[in-house]
């Protein structure tokens, strides 16, 4: 049924938005194996490339993720133009201050949603790279992205944009 990248979000978006009512001894082994006392406590955004589409208020992925992270807060942080354009790190961090200092940003299916929204790759590509550098640069914070590892059903354009994807992403990810 596949390797399992969206169980996987799923698991972690259980994980922080439910941390003080999970009692199972796994979870208690899992936060021992990671060196913690407890599951940190963050705002969680959830982008699903397969489902998402803009809708008013959430014209972009951006806006959609400063939404869920922040409300009118958080959208209001990215800057009067992120209907439109790709907010710069130093939104990106009022975003992430507006949203309590720490985040988890979830993204399911991203070369699904590239497919889907071409017009939109190359403010993708932007707003990745700006992500990547704005989180980089906080503690509490982190973002996951999906990709398939699958590639012999993979277009050629799918597979140029799965290489700029993890490119940008492998300067400071964790590949698991």
């Amino acid at each position: 049924m596949g390797g399992g990248k969206t169980h996987t979000l799923t698991t972690l978006y259980h994980l922080i938005r439910h941390r003080g009512s999970i009692q199972n001894p796994d979870v208690g082994k899992l936060v021992k194996e990671a060196g913690i006392s407890q599951i940190p406590q963050a705002r969680v955004a959830v982008l699903v490339g397969n489902a998402w589409d803009p809708a008013p208020g959430v014209e972009t992925p951006w806006m959609d993720i400063a939404r869920q992270l922040a409300g009118d807060q958080g959208a209001a942080a990215l800057g009067p133009e992120a209907r439109i354009k790709v907010p710069g790190t130093n939104n990106l961090r009022r975003l992430i201050e507006a949203a309590g200092g720490r985040v988890l940003i979830l993204w399911d299916e991203a070369l699904n949603f590239l497919s889907r929204h071409r017009d939109q790759v190359e403010s993708f590509g932007d707003f990745l790279g700006n992500l990547v550098r704005t989180l980089t640069g906080t503690q509490g914070c982190s973002a996951v992205v999906s990709l398939p590892h699958s590639k012999p059903e993979m277009s050629h354009w799918d597979l140029r944009w799965q290489d700029i994807v993890v490119k940008e992403v492998n300067r400071v990810a964790k590949k698991l």
